[in-house]
């Protein structure tokens, strides 16, 4: 029985937690970047230009750059392609200043963190507007730029009164630069 009663609080807790997510959609994320579109070009082109030293990945926190020497103290990943904050010191302060002014851009957009990375020997970005998934079911809004798969946009078919949430969803929405509004929902 207790156990039970564990799930049962559980999946009220996230079901309230979700319910108080904004689900901010494709034609209000338009608008901030019609907005904003200087901040996301820049926030491209410094993003991608971290991207010219010896990692192909870096997953980024507003705030990781004021908490720089703490994370560097951390353990970092053992995967070679990955951003280690134990060498933050060695990419010198063109790097240094990069990072400040992504945290700042960031800050500004009020986005929470990047994916930067390298596939397909191209920068692309990835950035988490919001999401719930629960037991590999559930559904993302992101900005991705350079996104390696683009998957038509209708509004017929993927404005959110038309979705049909209980079959896979996927769409691309392009905004300009590169940028793109991602949506994917999974059953």
């Amino acid at each position: 029985m207790r156990q039970e009663a564990k799930l049962f609080i559980f999946t009220i807790l996230f079901v309230l937690v979700s319910a108080c997510t904004r689900q901010v959609q494709e034609k209000e994320l338009l608008d901030i970047f019609v907005e904003n579109q200087s901040k996301f070009e820049e926030l491209s082109n410094l993003s991608c230009s971290l991207l010219n030293h010896d990692f192909k990945s870096l997953y980024y926190e507003v705030g990781d750059y004021s908490d720089r020497e703490q994370k560097a103290k951390s353990a970092d990943s053992d995967k070679d392609y990955k951003f280690k904050w134990s060498a933050f010191n060695k990419y010198g302060e063109e790097f240094e200043n990069d990072m400040q002014k992504i945290d700042d851009l960031l800050a500004d957009l009020d986005l929470d963190g990047i994916l930067i990375r390298t596939l397909s020997e191209k920068c692309r970005l990835y950035i988490d507007v919001w999401s719930i998934w629960m037991t590999g079911e559930g559904q993302e809004m992101t900005y991705l730029y350079n996104p390696e798969t683009i998957y038509e946009y209708s509004p017929n078919i993927h404005a959110k009164p038309n979705r049909d949430l209980k079959t896979q969803i996927d769409f691309t929405m392009p905004l300009s630069s590169g940028w793109f509004v991602g949506y994917s929902n999974t059953p």
